[in-house]
Order: structure tokens, then sequence, then C-alpha cells
């Protein structure tokens, strides 16, 4: 594989997929949780109302985290374009330290 190709099935994080990846517990799950609660949201009804939050929660960030997140995006998209590179089996955890 050459450099800057990825693997198939690959594709760059977007920033509010990070954002929520860094805040999601102390940000956005609270607003899920309550939205869900208080609206009787259904099962299969969920996902859109965790993206709704996640968006609405970036959007209304601080430049200052939306900075860090899109410094972390960066990483994050490299650290995943390198593994491809590699070649080596690393875990999602070890890519996103």
């Amino acid at each position: 594989m050459l450099l800057g190709q990825r693997a198939r099935g690959t594709r760059d994080l977007k920033e509010v997929e990070v954002y929520s990846q860094l805040h999601y517990k102390s940000k956005v799950k609270p607003l899920v949780a309550d939205n869900i609660k208080e609206n009787n949201i259904e099962p299969n009804q969920k996902l859109r109302v965790v993206r709704e939050h996640t968006s609405d929660c970036f959007v209304n960030e601080s430049d200052e985290v939306k900075d860090e997140v899109r410094q972390e995006t960066v990483r994050i998209n490299a650290a995943r374009r390198l593994g491809g590179v590699v070649g080596e089996k690393r875990t999602k955890e070890e890519i996103y330290r």
C-alpha cells in the first residue's frame, strides 16, 4: 500500500465524531438521557437523538474546544492512515491514544 492510501472501507473521522469520543460522557450523555426519558423515545430512534445532541453541543462549543477537537481529528486520522501503511494490527485504543 502506498503512502496516503487507505485500506478499503476506512474513512477519515469527522470532527463531530471525535468530539463525541472526547466529550460524550461529560457533555452529551446527560442531555440524551433526559431527552429519551422526557420524550419516551423509541429504541430505534435513540441514535438519531444522540447524533442531534452531539452536533448541537459541538456547534455551541467554544473555539478553544473546537480547536482541540480539530487537532485530535488530524492526529487520529493520520494514525489510522499510518496504521494501514505499516500493516500492524493495532486496537482502537492504541490508535486513539
